[in-house]
């Protein structure tokens, strides 16, 4: 599957430290994930769509739950 031997491309790449490795797997996985979904329901829900619920999923939740961690907007 290309999606996922273009992930595993990642850790081939000797000029990035393991952490950013593992950063870049997260998301090329959980990316390749959401994919396989969308296809496995029949892809009902238009492309633009899927590209908001990434969105979302991706920084819209990690941006709410840093800003209530640090109490951003007391």
């Amino acid at each position: 599957m290309l999606i996922l031997s273009s992930a595993y491309q990642i850790f081939e790449e000797d000029l990035l430290d393991k952490e950013e490795q593992y950063r870049q797997s997260y998301h090329s996985f959980g990316l390749s994930g959401m994919i396989l979904s969308w296809l496995k329901r029949g892809m009902k829900e238009p492309p633009v769509q899927m590209a908001e619920i990434l969105v979302h999923t991706t920084y819209y939740d990690a941006f709410y739950k840093w800003a209530d961690s640090v109490k951003f907007f007391e």
